[in-house]
């Protein structure tokens, strides 16, 4: 019988408060474990919950629990607390079983989740959140800078910032090096004059996504910056079958395209160059919105961005030329499955019904929801558009 094995490494990093904080230690178990993946949140983030008596492990074999142990800190009495507020946690996970000997069958662990503690509940049992790399792009202000469009897009801009974060003392602490996603040839975004002031990297990158659709998300060191948020050839292809590893498939839906109504709201977001210059000698421009509703509005509604189209009637027949995309027959929703296969955002899964085998399709993978607990190891996937319904040209000018 397959089971899952659970392997939560935590690292102490060095406060000016508490400079001899450095151990390493492990914990094998979970109450409950939450891992939430979407290239739509910014952040992905990990809660686990843990009973005060559960063994840790040092590097040098010693066991020990949290009874009698300082959790957080918050009394001078006690010394450094195990857990603080930016320490790296690193999750893994295996399915194991016995060999017909009798002896434990344990294949090399697969990484989850790495992050950073952001918040500790001492309670009982424990409490413990977290989110990825995003952390990092939190903790200090970025440079105020006016990024001329002549000479920045806006992956030019993100690696500006990543630069920023990997200069500062924070990340040169912890020993972390963040990279930058290089997108396919030829996928640039041109967002016009673009200005810094008084933000953090994160708050920067959370205000192109919601101004522009440049969308940010991190896959273990590496961040993704794109309007396209699936590309050809990236990420891995699973299968899943009805009836043998689909356990649940009650929020799952197979719609025919002739019984489909789908609407978009459209919006574009324009600069628009006014008379004099500010105070850095930059000429100055105001953002206009232009708003237009294409298809049926009285369907399944979606909200489309663009940059910079000139008119109403260019943004109309931008939207309605995207509208296909939405209305395909096939699965909509999210379904749910075992630990294994693994998979990400941003794959591609393959839904097989043996009953009915011309709903085959394939689909991209919106988001993905990580469950541990006394229930198994189990993932939530939900499903973006359908992959097989588009050419590989067609997701590179992905609107």
């Amino acid at each position: 019988m397959l089971r899952p094995k659970i392997k939560i490494t935590f690292q102490q990093i060095k406060s000016d408060k508490y400079p001899d904080r450095n151990a390493v230690f492990v914990m094998p178990f979970v109450t409950d474990l939450e891992i939430s993946h979407s290239w739509k949140n910014l952040t992905d983030t990990a809660k686990l919950k843990f009973p005060r008596k559960v063994f840790f492990e040092k590097n040098n074999g010693d066991r020990f629990t949290l009874d009698g142990q300082n959790i957080i800190a918050g009394n001078e009495s006690f010394n450094a607390p195990f857990f603080l507020r930016g320490d790296k946690i690193t999750i893994e996970a295996i399915y194991w079983y016995e060999g017909l000997d009798g002896s434990e069958v344990t294949p090399d662990y697969i990484t989850l989740f790495k992050g950073y503690i952001t918040k500790i509940n001492p309670r009982m049992p424990v409490e413990i959140e977290c989110e990825d790399n995003m952390f990092l792009l939190k903790q200090f202000q970025a440079k105020n800078k006016l990024y001329n469009a002549s000479s920045y897009d806006s992956e030019d801009i993100v690696k500006d910032l990543i630069n920023q974060v990997n200069a500062s003392p924070r990340a040169q602490e912890l020993g972390v090096t963040l990279t930058f996603h290089d997108q396919p040839q030829g996928v640039r975004t041109n967002i016009g004059n673009f200005r810094t002031l008084n933000e953090t990297p994160a708050q920067v990158l959370e205000r192109m996504r919601k101004m522009y659709r440049v969308n940010s998300w991190f896959k273990d060191d590496d961040l993704h910056s794109s309007m396209i948020t699936y590309f050809p050839g990236e990420g891995i292809e699973s299968v899943f079958i009805f009836q043998q590893n689909i356990i649940q498939d009650s929020s799952l839906t197979y719609t025919r395209a002739d019984d489909l109504r789908v609407g978009a709201k459209c919006y574009s977001v324009n600069k628009i160059k006014s008379s004099g210059v500010n105070q850095n000698g930059a000429t100055r421009s105001t953002n206009k919105r232009l708003e237009v509703n294409v298809g049926d509005q009285d369907g399944e509604l979606r909200t489309l961005f663009f940059y910079n189209v000139p008119t109403v009637e260019a943004l109309k027949k931008l939207g309605e030329a995207a509208l296909p995309r939405f209305k395909y027959e096939g699965y909509r929703g999210s379904f749910t499955t075992f630990g294994m296969p693994l998979v990400q955002h941003g794959d591609k899964v393959t839904l097989r019904d043996k009953l009915i085998p011309e709903r085959e399709g394939k689909y991209f993978v919106h988001s993905v929801v990580t469950n541990i607990n006394s229930g198994g190891w189990r993932q939530t996937i939900e499903l973006d558009i359908k992959s097989d319904a588009f050419t590989a040209e067609q997701l590179a000018n992905e609107i």
